[in-house]
Protein backbone atom coordinates (compact mmCIF):
# COMPACT_ATOMS: atom_id res chain seq x y z
CA UNK A 1 0.00 0.00 0.00
CA UNK A 2 1.16 3.62 -0.47
CA UNK A 3 3.38 5.24 2.13
CA UNK A 4 1.49 7.39 4.63
CA UNK A 5 3.37 10.60 5.36
CA UNK A 6 6.16 12.47 3.56
CA UNK A 7 8.31 9.41 2.94
CA UNK A 8 9.43 10.03 -0.63
CA UNK A 9 10.98 6.90 -2.07
CA UNK A 10 10.40 3.64 -0.23
CA UNK A 11 12.79 0.69 -0.70
CA UNK A 12 11.81 -2.77 0.49
CA UNK A 13 13.20 -6.27 0.46
CA UNK A 14 10.57 -8.98 0.07
CA UNK A 15 12.04 -12.28 1.26
CA UNK A 16 10.70 -15.55 2.62
CA UNK A 17 10.31 -14.16 6.11
CA UNK A 18 8.33 -11.08 5.10
CA UNK A 19 8.75 -7.57 3.71
CA UNK A 20 11.44 -5.33 5.19
CA UNK A 21 12.01 -1.58 4.75
CA UNK A 22 15.60 -0.61 3.98
CA UNK A 23 14.95 3.04 4.91
CA UNK A 24 13.49 4.45 8.16
CA UNK A 25 10.39 5.92 6.49
CA UNK A 26 7.06 6.53 8.31
CA UNK A 27 5.45 3.19 9.13
CA UNK A 28 8.66 1.28 8.33
CA UNK A 29 8.74 -2.45 9.05
CA UNK A 30 12.28 -3.73 9.25
CA UNK A 31 13.30 -5.12 12.64
CA UNK A 32 16.68 -3.47 12.02
CA UNK A 33 18.62 -0.65 13.63
CA UNK A 34 19.59 2.15 11.25
CA UNK A 35 22.76 4.21 11.30
CA UNK A 36 23.17 7.15 8.98
CA UNK A 37 25.89 9.51 7.85
CA UNK A 38 26.04 12.60 5.66
CA UNK A 39 29.18 13.36 3.72
CA UNK A 40 29.52 15.85 0.88
CA UNK A 41 26.82 15.04 -1.66
CA UNK A 42 25.78 11.65 -0.28
CA UNK A 43 23.49 10.46 2.50
CA UNK A 44 23.84 6.81 3.54
CA UNK A 45 21.66 4.57 5.74
CA UNK A 46 23.08 1.27 7.01
CA UNK A 47 20.96 -1.50 8.53
CA UNK A 48 21.52 -5.02 9.78
CA UNK A 49 18.74 -7.57 9.49
CA UNK A 50 18.79 -11.14 10.72
CA UNK A 51 19.77 -12.65 7.36
CA UNK A 52 21.27 -9.64 5.57
CA UNK A 53 23.12 -6.34 5.88
CA UNK A 54 22.11 -3.37 3.75
CA UNK A 55 23.15 0.14 2.85
CA UNK A 56 21.18 2.72 0.89
CA UNK A 57 23.08 5.74 -0.44
CA UNK A 58 21.20 8.77 -1.79
CA UNK A 59 22.53 11.54 -3.99
CA UNK A 60 21.24 14.43 -6.09
CA UNK A 61 22.81 15.23 -9.44
CA UNK A 62 24.72 18.50 -9.62
CA UNK A 63 23.88 18.81 -13.33
CA UNK A 64 20.35 17.46 -13.78
CA UNK A 65 17.02 17.50 -11.98
CA UNK A 66 17.61 13.91 -10.94
CA UNK A 67 18.46 11.76 -7.94
CA UNK A 68 19.83 8.27 -7.42
CA UNK A 69 19.60 5.55 -4.77
CA UNK A 70 22.33 2.91 -4.54
CA UNK A 71 21.31 -0.22 -2.63
CA UNK A 72 23.83 -2.80 -1.43
CA UNK A 73 22.65 -6.10 0.07
CA UNK A 74 24.97 -8.68 1.60
CA UNK A 75 23.51 -12.05 2.52
CA UNK A 76 24.44 -13.71 5.82
CA UNK A 77 22.56 -16.80 4.65
CA UNK A 78 20.97 -17.84 1.35
CA UNK A 79 18.65 -15.06 0.21
CA UNK A 80 15.92 -15.52 -2.40
CA UNK A 81 13.64 -12.53 -2.76
CA UNK A 82 12.77 -9.30 -4.48
CA UNK A 83 13.96 -5.71 -4.12
CA UNK A 84 11.23 -3.09 -4.57
CA UNK A 85 11.39 0.67 -5.15
CA UNK A 86 8.13 2.55 -4.56
CA UNK A 87 7.08 6.17 -4.90
CA UNK A 88 4.09 8.31 -5.79
CA UNK A 89 4.88 10.55 -8.78
CA UNK A 90 3.82 14.11 -7.98
CA UNK A 91 4.10 16.22 -11.13
CA UNK A 92 2.71 19.43 -9.67
CA UNK A 93 3.69 22.23 -7.34
CA UNK A 94 3.55 20.96 -3.76
CA UNK A 95 0.91 23.51 -2.67
CA UNK A 96 -1.29 22.75 -5.68
CA UNK A 97 -1.04 19.01 -5.10
CA UNK A 98 -1.78 19.29 -1.38
CA UNK A 99 -4.93 21.33 -2.15
CA UNK A 100 -6.27 19.06 -4.91
CA UNK A 101 -4.44 15.69 -5.05
CA UNK A 102 -7.19 13.90 -7.00
CA UNK A 103 -7.12 16.56 -9.73
CA UNK A 104 -3.34 16.41 -10.15
CA UNK A 105 -3.37 12.62 -10.36
CA UNK A 106 -5.34 12.94 -13.60
CA UNK A 107 -3.80 13.43 -17.03
CA UNK A 108 -0.80 11.15 -16.45
CA UNK A 109 0.24 8.47 -18.93
CA UNK A 110 2.99 5.87 -18.46
CA UNK A 111 5.06 3.92 -20.97
CA UNK A 112 8.27 1.90 -21.14
CA UNK A 113 10.99 3.25 -23.42
CA UNK A 114 14.58 1.98 -23.62
CA UNK A 115 14.00 -0.11 -20.46
CA UNK A 116 13.01 3.02 -18.49
CA UNK A 117 9.62 4.12 -17.20
CA UNK A 118 8.35 7.44 -18.58
CA UNK A 119 5.34 9.28 -17.16
CA UNK A 120 3.95 12.21 -19.13
CA UNK A 121 1.80 14.83 -17.46
CA UNK A 122 -0.40 16.74 -19.86
CA UNK A 123 -0.52 20.56 -19.65
CA UNK A 124 -2.82 21.54 -16.77
CA UNK A 125 -4.04 24.81 -15.23
CA UNK A 126 -1.57 26.88 -17.22
CA UNK A 127 1.38 24.60 -16.37
CA UNK A 128 3.15 23.08 -19.38
CA UNK A 129 3.43 19.35 -19.88
CA UNK A 130 6.38 17.55 -18.31
CA UNK A 131 7.99 14.12 -17.96
CA UNK A 132 9.22 11.95 -15.11
CA UNK A 133 11.62 9.10 -15.84
CA UNK A 134 12.63 6.17 -13.61
CA UNK A 135 15.37 3.68 -14.48
CA UNK A 136 17.73 1.15 -12.95
CA UNK A 137 21.00 -0.54 -13.85
CA UNK A 138 19.31 -3.86 -13.01
CA UNK A 139 16.55 -5.69 -14.89
CA UNK A 140 13.33 -4.36 -13.34
CA UNK A 141 9.61 -4.77 -13.87
CA UNK A 142 7.72 -1.48 -13.67
CA UNK A 143 4.15 -0.77 -12.64
CA UNK A 144 2.84 2.82 -12.55
CA UNK A 145 -0.72 2.30 -11.21
CA UNK A 146 -2.00 1.13 -7.83
CA UNK A 147 -4.78 -0.79 -9.53
CA UNK A 148 -6.01 -1.38 -13.06
CA UNK A 149 -3.58 -1.53 -15.96
CA UNK A 150 0.11 -1.14 -14.96
CA UNK A 151 0.84 1.32 -17.81
CA UNK A 152 -1.09 3.69 -20.08
CA UNK A 153 -3.46 6.28 -18.63
CA UNK A 154 -3.18 6.16 -14.84
CA UNK A 155 -6.14 6.17 -12.45
CA UNK A 156 -4.04 6.35 -9.26
CA UNK A 157 -0.35 6.85 -10.09
CA UNK A 158 2.09 4.91 -7.93
CA UNK A 159 5.41 3.58 -9.21
CA UNK A 160 6.68 0.14 -8.23
CA UNK A 161 9.93 -1.23 -9.66
CA UNK A 162 10.86 -4.84 -8.83
CA UNK A 163 14.06 -6.79 -9.36
CA UNK A 164 14.89 -10.33 -8.27
CA UNK A 165 17.60 -10.96 -5.68
CA UNK A 166 19.35 -14.35 -5.51
CA UNK A 167 22.34 -14.49 -3.15
CA UNK A 168 24.42 -17.19 -1.53
CA UNK A 169 25.90 -16.61 1.95
CA UNK A 170 28.52 -13.88 1.81
CA UNK A 171 27.50 -12.59 -1.63
CA UNK A 172 26.69 -8.92 -2.27
CA UNK A 173 24.49 -7.26 -4.89
CA UNK A 174 24.43 -3.57 -5.78
CA UNK A 175 21.47 -1.93 -7.56
CA UNK A 176 21.12 1.68 -8.70
CA UNK A 177 17.73 3.34 -9.14
CA UNK A 178 17.35 6.88 -10.46
CA UNK A 179 14.50 9.32 -11.03
CA UNK A 180 14.64 12.42 -13.24
CA UNK A 181 12.41 15.25 -14.41
CA UNK A 182 12.40 16.93 -17.81
CA UNK A 183 10.43 19.16 -20.14
CA UNK A 184 10.56 16.43 -22.81
CA UNK A 185 10.84 12.64 -22.78
CA UNK A 186 14.29 12.85 -24.38
CA UNK A 187 15.61 15.25 -21.74
CA UNK A 188 14.23 13.11 -18.91
CA UNK A 189 15.81 9.97 -20.40
CA UNK A 190 19.18 11.65 -20.88
CA UNK A 191 19.10 12.97 -17.31
CA UNK A 192 18.26 9.63 -15.73
CA UNK A 193 21.03 7.85 -17.68
CA UNK A 194 23.63 10.41 -16.58
CA UNK A 195 22.44 10.15 -12.98
CA UNK A 196 22.66 6.35 -13.00
CA UNK A 197 26.28 6.57 -14.16
CA UNK A 198 27.53 9.51 -12.10
CA UNK A 199 29.98 9.18 -9.23
CA UNK A 200 30.22 11.00 -5.90
CA UNK A 201 32.08 13.92 -7.50
CA UNK A 202 29.10 14.63 -9.76
CA UNK A 203 26.60 14.89 -6.91
CA UNK A 204 25.37 18.17 -5.43
CA UNK A 205 26.83 19.07 -2.04
CA UNK A 206 23.76 18.52 0.17
CA UNK A 207 25.07 20.40 3.21
CA UNK A 208 25.95 23.50 1.16
CA UNK A 209 22.57 23.32 -0.59
CA UNK A 210 20.79 23.27 2.77
CA UNK A 211 22.86 26.23 3.89
CA UNK A 212 21.93 28.22 0.81
CA UNK A 213 18.23 27.41 1.11
CA UNK A 214 17.79 27.84 4.86
CA UNK A 215 20.53 30.39 5.61
CA UNK A 216 22.59 28.08 7.84
CA UNK A 217 25.94 29.51 8.90
CA UNK A 218 29.33 27.75 8.68
CA UNK A 219 29.22 26.82 12.39
CA UNK A 220 25.97 24.88 11.96
CA UNK A 221 27.04 23.33 8.66
CA UNK A 222 30.24 22.03 10.21
CA UNK A 223 28.19 20.11 12.79
CA UNK A 224 26.01 18.36 10.19
CA UNK A 225 28.32 15.32 9.68
CA UNK A 226 28.54 14.80 13.47
CA UNK A 227 24.77 14.98 13.87
CA UNK A 228 24.27 12.60 10.98
CA UNK A 229 26.46 9.92 12.59
CA UNK A 230 23.94 9.44 15.41
CA UNK A 231 21.94 6.25 15.46
CA UNK A 232 18.24 6.71 14.66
Amino acid sequence: SPVLGPAGLRIRLDAGRGSFDLLPVPGAVSGADFNYRLGGGLLRFDAAGGAWDSSVTSGVSARDTAEVRIVELTAREALNGELKFELEPVLARSDDYAAHPAYWRLGLRAEIRNSALLIHRLPRSGAPGCWLCAASDAAVDFRANIDGEPLGWLSHPYITARTAVRLRPGETVRVRFAVSFGATAELALESVRRCLACGAGQMADLASALGAIYGLGPDLLSSVPDLADRKS
